[in-house]
């Protein structure tokens, strides 16, 4: 008897101890396409369906890639030229708790939980801190969100003042509260920890970081998308995101085949049609006679001038000097 109540006591004791603490857990690769890897020990190794990723691990796609991992009943899915790092994989026997952290990229999450477990899920970057509750979103390296279903509180992260939004000890933190999310759901229904600055992005809505670094309003951003120019250029990563779509298809699982090789068509020639000119026959335009409009001369009175009278100026003749002989007389006579 007393041997039976030591067990029991031991049993307790053990099941309160895996209980109250959670501990580093590991995710499931459930299907890859392209190049996908992870760094280990400053190296880099290659992914494939089946294989496992432990918290702390970093994850990247290379161009035109896609990967899918499952973390208890969630599940985050790579787009291409992304890079994930899973900063925190931890489960207790009342919630699990996923902190992943956006190095570049873009990243879908599917957020599930079990009717006994609630889940904290995060994606967070320098720009922006998102956290959900029971969601499909998808989240941009750019900080910039697209809420699926559910709800998502979109967080400027500078406001968190250098603090992780997932605690260490994830018992002492605060679960989202139970029920559907509407406009009047307050922002800590969903995100308990978030500090003030944060909106709410429900369903079929977005949110983006304005350059002041402040969390937009879906309308805001509505009405930014709205009014942005058509040229706008996206990087890389995000057209890649963009154009796969997060979908399911053309990857390779464990339990599918390869994809056939596509059927080579030959493009079918085809004959320009001639067109002939249609002569046009120009339009005679008759011109406008046009008047000569009389000008009548202005005449003009002339301006009598009066003459200015000039005073002659005497002048005194010259009187011829008569040259000296010096007393000589001079007798000529004619015979």
């Amino acid at each position: 008897m007393k041997e039976n109540l030591k067990k029991l006591f031991i049993t307790g004791i053990i099941s309160i101890f895996f209980s109250t603490f959670a501990f580093a857990d590991s995710a499931e690769v459930i299907s890859v396409k392209g190049k996908v890897e992870v760094n280990r020990g400053d190296s880099w190794y290659t992914l494939n369906p089946g294989d496992i990723v432990d918290e702390s691990e970093m994850i990247s796609t290379g161009f035109q890639s896609e990967a899918k991992i499952k973390y208890k009943d969630s599940v985050m899915q790579l787009g291409a030229l992304s890079r994930v790092t899973l900063s925190k994989l931890a489960t207790s026997a009342s919630k699990d708790v996923v902190d992943i952290y956006l190095n570049t990229g873009a990243v879908r999450s599917k957020v599930n939980h079990s009717s006994d477990k609630k889940v904290s899920y995060t994606v967070r970057n320098q720009i922006a801190t998102a956290s959900v509750r029971g969601t499909d979103f998808i989240s941009y390296d750019d900080g910039s969100v697209i809420c699926l279903s559910g709800a998502v509180v979109l967080t400027p992260t500078v406001l968190y003042e250098g603090e992780s939004p997932v605690s260490e000890d994830i018992e002492e933190m605060e679960d989202p509260a139970d029920g559907e999310s509407n406009a009047a759901t307050p922002v800590t229904d969903v995100a308990p920890a978030a500090p003030k600055g944060g909106v709410m992005v429900l369903g079929g809505q977005t949110s983006s970081i304005s350059i002041s670094g402040q969390a937009e309003t879906p309308f805001q951003s509505a009405v930014k998308e709205a009014t942005k120019p058509a040229s706008t250029v996206k990087t890389q990563a995000a057209s890649e995101a963009v154009t796969i779509g997060f979908t399911a298809a053309a990857t390779t699982t464990a339990t599918t085949k390869p994809a056939e090789e596509a059927t080579p068509v030959e493009p079918t020639p085809v004959e320009p049609t001639p067109v002939e000119p249609t002569p046009v026959e120009p339009t005679p335009v008759e011109p406008t006679p046009v008047e000569p409009t009389p000008v009548e001369p202005t005449p003009v009175e002339p301006t009598p001038v009066e003459p200015t009278p000039v005073e002659p100026t005497p002048v005194e003749p010259i009187q011829p000097e008569t040259p000296e002989t010096g007393g000589i007389n001079i007798e000529i006579s004619w015979e």
